[in-house]
């Protein structure tokens, strides 16, 4: 089922960066998901969409996003980077820590002692 997202243009994610972007778009797909799982109960709505060509319409039954998902989404967005920020949290003050400790010289490859 196609999904109708009429809230998309309106939902703005900083660009400068390119993982930002790529952020963005799947910020957009988990929004299309969370309106997926809900097909059986939502109706859908019908949009005339024009051939390539411009010269014949159909209509096509799309799921329509609401407001509630695009909350869900931004849930579930803010608890991943809680999630993703503590993971990272944990293993810089590993590294932090591994690093901080007094080095041990490398044993010698050939076995001989100065």
């Amino acid at each position: 089922m196609l999904i109708a997202n009429p809230f998309a243009r309106h939902l703005t994610f900083t660009s400068g960066r390119t993982r930002t972007r790529r952020d963005h778009e799947k910020y957009l797909t988990l929004i299309d998901t969370i309106a997926l799982l809900h097909q059986y109960q939502r109706e859908p709505i019908t949009h005339l969409v024009k051939s390539e060509a411009g010269l014949a319409s159909r209509e096509v039954a799309m799921l329509p996003v609401t407001l509630d998902d695009i909350e869900t989404a931004i849930d579930l967005a803010d608890q991943v980077e809680k999630i993703i920020s503590g993971y990272v949290d944990r293993n810089l003050a590993a590294m932090e820590e591994r690093l901080s400790r007094p080095q041990r010289p490398a044993p010698n490859s050939q076995g001989a002692t100065e």
